[in-house]
């Protein structure tokens, strides 16, 4: 999930944007525009635009409210935009039109001055893909109870005769102080009145769950629309496919992304926000 989320909020944080203004239908650098400093060099006086566009992309991908930030002018134009902390920002829609509204720590602020990302549905696609990760995450817990001894032992120790229950517990007192552990792993192991180990192998069920964790990592991918193989499931990765998922990568999930930050774009603008070799439009 968290390699999901930086592939794409990082992808989209290095896409080369720029700011060109449009006259008849012709699109020309406009680089002295406010909103290319920000969006190229510094968001605000502690985030980069990197930072802050891959911090706003992720905030999408997990929160169902999207990502949510404020655009501070100066006279009017762009000076800086700011990513408030979650909970800060408030979106509330109109019941029959879904029009936004925006409130920041309970006074209302302009649509203008919201800069809001939002996922499909009204949901990130962490929600969307919970009952994926949630199985992603029993699989991991199982994985680590299996390896420290937790959900199966290694092995068992056998005696020939009866023993009382101190005889017992000091016995594996004794078996744990000298075999278990950093320290103990790989010791020749000294048997006495007639015990033997028995060791436990893996059945098909144990050694079943390795491919259930794998399609897990399907689900995933299939849920944030990023490739397996960006998220290094390999299993089925060759060179010709890989290069068409990087190409659909592009076109089906970084598309989305830029097409969602178009839809904050003021009526009638005439700067446009161009990320190479994607376009989105926002607030000029």
């Amino acid at each position: 999930m968290g390699a999901a989320i930086r592939a794409i909020s990082e992808a989209a944080a290095t896409l080369d944007i720029g700011v060109v203004e449009i006259h008849g239908g012709i699109a020309k650098p406009a680089i002295d525009h406010p909103v290319h400093g920000i969006l190229t060099g510094q968001a605000n006086g502690w985030t980069s635009s990197f930072d802050f566009i891959r911090d706003l992309t992720a905030a999408a991908l997990v929160r169902d409210e999207g990502g949510l930030a404020w655009v501070n002018r100066l006279n009017g134009k762009p000076f800086e935009v700011i990513q408030m902390a979650p909970g800060a920002i408030q979106a509330t829609y109109d019941a029959m039109t879904r029009e936004p509204s925006y409130t920041i720590n309970g006074k209302v602020e302009a649509a203008q001055n919201v800069i809001h990302l939002r996922g499909p549905f009204g949901k990130s696609p962490l929600s969307l893909a919970r009952e994926a990760i949630g199985t992603a995450m029993m699989l991991d817990r199982h994985a680590s109870n299996l390896f420290t001894n937790g959900a199966r032992p290694g092995g068992a120790l056998k005696f020939p005769k009866t023993m009382s229950e101190d005889s017992v517990k000091k016995a594996r007192a004794a078996w744990r102080a000298t075999h278990e552990g950093g320290d103990g792993q790989g010791r020749t192991a000294i048997l006495y009145d007639g015990a033997e180990f028995e060791a436990f192998a893996f059945t098909s069920t144990d050694a079943q769950f390795l491919e259930n964790r794998k399609f897990q990592i399907l689900e995933i991918a299939r849920a944030f629309r990023v490739p397996p193989s960006m998220l290094f499931e390999l299993d089925r990765a060759t060179w010709s496919n890989t290069e068409q998922m990087g190409r659909e990568f592009l076109s089906y999930c970084l598309g989305a992304v830029a097409a969602g930050a178009g839809g904050c774009a003021e009526p009638g603008a005439v700067h446009r926000c161009r990320a190479w070799p994607l376009r989105c439009a926002v607030r000029s």
